[in-house]
């Protein structure tokens, strides 16, 4: 996405396209951007929630008296 938004500057920058597109553009790649960064932090909180369920779970079982 990055390198998107780098071409694109550079597109503007070389009179490609006029800044009215650029704006257009730009900001369909500002929502992209925001959308996977919500989707990133959403899966590193699953992460982080079945990682501590782990850990309850090897905790708890480690405590069941045995046989």
């Amino acid at each position: 996405m990055q390198e998107r938004l780098v071409n694109l500057q550079d597109k503007l920058v070389d009179n490609q396209i006029g800044i009215s597109d650029y704006n257009a553009i730009k900001q369909r790649y500002d929502t992209e951007m925001k959308d996977l960064q919500q989707k990133r932090g959403n899966m590193v909180q699953l992460t982080r929630d079945i990682y501590d369920q782990l850990l309850y779970s090897f905790s708890f079982l480690k405590d069941l008296p045995s046989k």
